[in-house]
């Protein structure tokens, strides 16, 4: 068996010594030497080859997607730049060689791997997966699917995703309705959201626009939310330089760019699934903006509803804490908001964290326990963990201002204590609250 009919190899920089024959010798050489590198390399990974003497009978490259690997420890999901390859060997009558069987494709490939110190992570008598390390502390993933004369590659060069989409700036947003007596300019339908962005580089295939309509999008279960106000929809593609869809930027690489985006707005995902992403974001002023994406290589739907946000974002001044603390022992806060998952306070909570330290600075006697509350979504332990870390968060600021330690207590409650239904968006909003008890 020939085991250096594959070799993974990385091409810096060609050097020809050239004795005599003048400068077009010199050229005609390197652009043979070239010309020969571009039809033994020039469709293929830049360290992962092919086996000599095999074609490409299907190839794929994405900018980003993923795939699965086989470990010691289970499947384990990469994401990255990925290539797939569909290789097949012919004899000299046109038809698949079976002569070289697939043990030796993937001997080829395990001894090419080891070569370069690659780590076999699995292998059967049709499968091999294995990893390599680069210089640059990175990783090439690799899984080859193999029988008599033919083989797959898969290939995925690990990497995060270097994201192109940012949304617009949301606290002082507002709804506005169209103008129906004016027709909206070519320029103007080429627009994105002024809050939901198109990705760079997509062109609008159609795009309507409803002053009021209803959209129905999931919650984390799978449970059908229906929203109604105004109402945008674009049908996007990305073309290659011959007009043909560019399926080398994939659904994948769309669906993380607006996740990502919705993240960095401190919005929250709603429900994600291989083709699909469904989330919102709320502005200060109490608009919520919901978005789905359907997306694949090269093309993806959006749609996006405007409405009144479901639950308004009080703000209650030291007098009204005091009042409500004296009289009911007790407040609901929906003002004081946190990184989704986590107790990192949002920056909309300072103003209704201001009016909790006038009051204790107004009224030196009043002692608080400080309680957090989520939802149903997650297990019970970790739920218990994020409303006791929130609760105590919250009295971390207090401190900060000077307000005395002994006055207030933190107690997280998890998901025991709702006050209203789990089973919906609606009501698992209004459960994830922070709570002032006043002590006796």
């Amino acid at each position: 068996m020939d085991v250096k009919s594959v070799v993974f190899i990385k091409i810096d920089f060609i050097k020809h010594k050239n004795k005599g024959g003048g400068i077009m010798k010199k050229i005609v050489i390197f652009l043979l030497i070239v010309l020969s590198c571009q039809i033994l390399y020039g469709e293929q990974h830049e360290i992962i080859k092919l086996i000599k003497g095999f074609e490409i009978t299907k190839k794929e490259i994405r900018n980003y997607d993923k795939s699965e690997f086989y470990t010691k420890n289970g499947t384990k999901e990469i994401k990255g730049k990925y290539y797939r390859y569909d290789a097949e060997k012919k004899d000299e009558n046109g038809d698949v060689d079976s002569t070289f069987s697939g043990t030796e494709i993937l001997q080829n490939y395990k001894e090419a791997a080891i070569k370069l110190n690659g780590k076999i992570l699995y292998e059967d008598n049709s499968v091999l997966h294995f990893v390599l390390e680069t210089k640059s502390n990175g990783k090439i993933w690799a899984k080859v699917d193999a029988t008599n004369g033919w083989y797959t590659i898969y290939i995925i060069d690990e990497q995060k995703l270097n994201t192109i989409l940012h949304f617009g700036l949301i606290d002082s947003y507002s709804i506005k309705n169209m103008k129906r007596d004016v027709e909206m300019s070519e320029e103007l339908l080429k627009e994105s959201h002024p809050i939901i962005k198109l990705i760079p580089g997509f062109i609008v295939q159609r795009k309507e626009i409803k002053d009021y309509e209803k959209v129905e999008f999931y919650d984390k279960k799978g449970n059908v939310l229906e929203k109604k106000g105004k109402h945008y929809f674009y049908d996007m593609a990305k073309n290659d330089e011959n007009g043909e869809r560019d399926e080398g930027f994939s659904g994948m690489e769309i669906l993380q760019n607006y996740k990502e985006a919705a993240l960095e707005l401190g919005g929250e995902i709603l429900y994600e699934s291989s083709s699909l992403l469904h989330f919102y974001v709320e502005s200060k002023n109490g608009i919520a903006i919901w978005a789905k994406v359907d997306a694949a290589g090269g093309w993806y739907y959006l749609d996006i509803v405007e409405e009144k946000a479901m639950t308004k974002s009080l703000i209650f001044d030291a007098d009204t804490l005091e009042k409500e603390l004296e009289e009911n022992g007790k407040i609901v806060l929906y003002g004081i908001l946190f990184d989704t998952a986590k107790h990192t306070l949002k920056d909309h909570s300072i103003s209704q964290l201001e009016q909790i330290v006038k009051l204790m600075r107004k009224n030196k006697a009043i002692k608080i326990e400080v309680q957090g509350h989520t939802d149903n979504v997650g297990d019970d332990d970790y739920n218990m963990k994020l409303s006791n870390d929130r609760a105590k968060q919250v009295v971390e600021f207090l401190k900060m201002f000077d307000i005395k330690e002994d006055r207030m207590k933190s107690k997280g409650y998890g998901e025991s204590s709702p006050i209203a239904d789990n089973d919906t968006e609606e009501g698992r909003k209004k459960n994830r609250r922070v709570e002032l008890i006043k002590i006796n």
